[in-house]
């Protein structure tokens, strides 16, 4: 069957080849970079497959292998670094593998097949091994290495299994083919380069066929097979039959040996939410000890091995009745019964049980108070009211800067306990970043959490000790704002100048949106004299808004002190002080600095005494001063102090203060 080209069942270039259980023969097109199924007698049926890399893309498929279950996984000669999984109608499964050295990754991926229990094996090339894994893609252990002795490869190529599961390698570049057992246990080889009986030039594929039959497929253009009699390996180098077109006839009566127990799976009884009971029988040990039984079983595996969980018991033949624990209730489970000896596992059929779902509901958690807030760190309080009549498995924080509703998909926080209150420390935090947590817990139903809390955390130290001064200038001298006016010059001193450096200061003008710009008046190394472009009518809100660095750590604060004009004097508007939160009249803040301003600066005295920055007045109110060195034109001797909200709660003051020249 098949003529070259692209149609429906033309090929370019075929490689692989496997049969599932109902005789359907699958062929991998190579170079139309698909996959064809056809029945036994050579009945085009469908195809799957595109050039791609994606999931379900194929990039020249080489090698073929079906499981016990019909699906069918494929290796390509381009992407060298992935199997894929299909089922046998083409739908993709899963795939795994990445380019890489590592147990799991591939470099050059050769050939394919999967035993009778189901292990996949997979040749690799570059690696110069056999790694196996699951029908899942689970990584189970690794067969070789680069090399020429006993075991080792140089350039495995195709690869084959027999009934008892041993696995048979073409070996490339050694010019030979090594056997193996089950467990991956090296057995025999044979071959030599050459182009005699028995004699291999680079052999390509191995396959085990009828009566014991192995076939060598090598690069000089030959299939020679061999025969091992019944399975049993032969005591030196076997004598090939160099007649590839019959079938030989065994020349003596083979001496049986071991092979992999024989094993039922009875049933599985007492199911609970949580728990069952399973029955099995290990009615032969193949003639070699039982080392180990029990039952494998799986929610998503619908044929579990080894590589799934697995519970084990005490025995060699005979019946065997022992308990699963740690169930998930209202849950589907595949399991089967297994043994181990010395020449691999086998496993009983699959049955297929429920367990009912647990009563209760899920955990009733609440979340607590924020405290302990830190540059890089938090405390959370949460509570645990009740377990919803199910074991709580575990319980905690999550928390996130980025998802306002973190979950345990988030960073999380375990907290040992089960119901009732406990705690949680969160560190390695980032400093003056928004987070948001809520407690959490989890039982058999489910996770539950409590409602989400928002904190801050800390500025630097240092812009947690802001001290500046902010007043008017004029007639060459600072004075009080008690009258700021329209046209007037805004005047800001900073005292920590060591520590910080303002970068940035404008008015905000909340009925516009924006921010109202500033005439620069006059810049000196510590203080800025800013005056205001626009009048600002009566009853209306404002902000002055400031932005200063941590020269060490390079972060920026924004500071801003919220004020509306309340009534006039001497037909000016005056400043008052918000009386609305500052938290909810957050300034919209340009991220451009004003241009012209130091960037530096140094400490400096005021008033004639060196100011200590991190002494910071720790008062609200009642700040009095000389009123008889507070006069111009009969100005009302007004001083007024506003404290503001700064990172983490922390509070630090804006001080409208006078200063002579």
């Amino acid at each position: 069957m098949g003529t070259l080209g692209s149609g429906d069942g033309q090929f370019n270039s075929p490689h692989g080849i496997a049969i599932d259980s109902t005789g359907n023969v699958y062929i991998a097109d190579r170079f139309n970079h698909r996959i064809q199924k056809f029945t036994s007698a050579g009945v085009y049926v469908s195809q799957w497959g595109n050039y791609g890399s994606g999931d379900g893309q194929l990039d020249q498929p080489i090698g073929l292998a079906i499981d016990s279950a019909d699906n069918v996984y494929v290796v390509e000669r381009s992407a060298m670094d992935r199997v894929q999984k299909f089922d046998s109608s083409g739908n993709f499964i899963l795939k795994w593998g990445s380019y890489g050295t590592a147990d799991g990754q591939f470099g050059g991926i050769s050939d394919i097949t999967i035993d009778v229990n189901d292990n996949v094996f997979v040749s690799d090339g570059s690696r110069e091994d056999i790694q196996r894994f699951s029908t899942e893609g689970v990584f189970t252990g690794v067969i070789g290495e680069s090399g020429t002795g006993d075991g080792q490869f140089q350039y495995p190529y195709g690869l084959a299994t027999d009934p008892d599961g041993r696995l048979y390698v073409a070996d490339y570049d050694n010019y030979r083919v090594q056997k193996f057992d089950a467990a991956g246990n090296f057995i025999m080889k044979w071959g030599v380069e050459g182009s005699g009986a028995g004699q291999f030039m680079w052999p390509l594929q191995v396959e085990y066929g009828p009566n014991h039959l192995v076939y060598v497929l090598d690069d000089d253009n030959r299939l020679q097979f061999f025969d091992f009699g019944d399975y049993e390996a032969p005591t030196g180098t076997p004598t090939p039959t160099p007649t590839p077109t019959a079938t030989p006839t065994p020349t003596a009566t083979p001496t049986p040996t071991a092979t992999i127990p024989t094993v039922t799976s009875d049933s599985v009884v007492g199911i609970i939410s949580s728990a069952a009971t399973v029955n099995g029988n290990v009615t032969s040990d193949g003639g070699s000890a039982i080392t180990e039984r029990g039952a494998v079983y799986s929610s998503t595996s619908t044929t579990p091995t080894l590589s799934d969980t697995k519970q084990t018991t005490s025995g060699t033949t005979g019946s065997m009745t022992f308990a699963i624990v740690g169930l998930q209730s209202g849950t589907h489970y595949y399991l089967r019964a297994y043994a181990t000896n010395a020449e691999g596992t086998a496993y009983g059929s699959v049955i297929e049980f429920d367990t009912p779902a647990s009563a209760g509901t899920s955990p009733t958690v609440t979340t607590g108070v924020v405290s302990s807030i830190g540059e890089n760190g938090a405390t959370i309080a949460g509570v645990v009211a009740s377990d919803g009549g199910n074991t709580i498995t575990q319980r905690g924080i999550v928390y996130s800067s980025a998802n306002q509703l973190p979950t345990i998909a988030n960073a999380r926080v375990i907290v040992a306990g089960t119901t009732g209150s406990f705690t949680g420390t969160i560190t390695g935090l980032t400093t003056s970043v928004t987070y948001y947590a809520r407690a959490y817990a989890t039982n058999s139903l489910g996770t539950s959490y409590g409602s989400v809390v928002q904190f801050r955390t800390l500025e630097p130290a240092a812009l947690r000790s802001v001290y500046y001064t902010f007043g008017k200038f004029k007639y060459n001298k600072y004075v009080s704002p008690s009258a700021l006016r329209a046209g007037d010059t805004a005047y800001i001193k900073n005292y920590n100048t060591s520590k910080i450096k303002l970068i940035q200061v404008f008015l905000y003008d909340y009925a516009k949106k924006g921010n109202q710009g500033f005439a620069k008046s006059k810049v000196t190394t510590t203080s800025m004299f800013l005056r205001t472009s626009s009048t600002l009518p009566t009853g209306k809100r404002y902000a002055y808004v400031m932005k200063f660095q941590d020269k060490a750590t390079g972060i920026v604060a924004t500071k801003y002190f919220v004020f509306y004009t309340t009534k006039t004097w001497q037909g000016k508007s005056v400043l008052g002080v918000s009386t609305t939160a500052v938290s909810t009249d957050t300034p919209t803040v340009t991220s451009t600095p004003t241009a012209g301003f130091p960037s530096d600066a140094v400490e400096q005295s005021v008033n004639g005494e060196t100011d200590n920055s991190q002494d910071i007045p720790a008062v609200t109110t009642g700040i009095t001063e000389d009123k008889t060195e507070n006069k111009e034109s009969g100005a009302a001797p007004l001083l007024i102090t506003a404290g503001i909200v700064l990172g983490g709660g922390a509070l630090a003051y804006i001080l409208f203060t006078k200063k002579t020249s």
